[in-house]
């Protein structure tokens, strides 16, 4: 397992939705502040880890700052898979 991606605060929410979910739900259910939420959900995205979700326009690709869901809190967010 990466190790970025376990000591990220916010890899273990993630993992209970395997099918997305928002980053305005995921910073709301993290109860980080502001900064330290937009500090580990860049980490994640310029790691790769993760990627938005193909219904909203997300090629799944593990793009990290190209996606066009990279830090939108619209879009939802989910752990890309191993090997994706």
């Amino acid at each position: 397992m990466n190790k970025q991606i376990t000591a990220n605060p916010l890899s273990e929410t993630l993992r209970h939705h395997p099918d997305g979910i928002t980053g305005t739900e995921l910073q709301q259910i993290s109860a980080l502040t502001e900064t330290d939420f937009l500090t580990a959900a860049r980490d994640l995205w310029d790691a790769a880890e993760l990627v938005g979700v193909t219904k909203q326009g997300c090629c799944g690709n593990r793009c990290s700052f190209a996606c066009v869901a990279y830090m939108d809190l619209e879009y939802r967010w989910k752990l890309a898979h191993r090997g994706s």
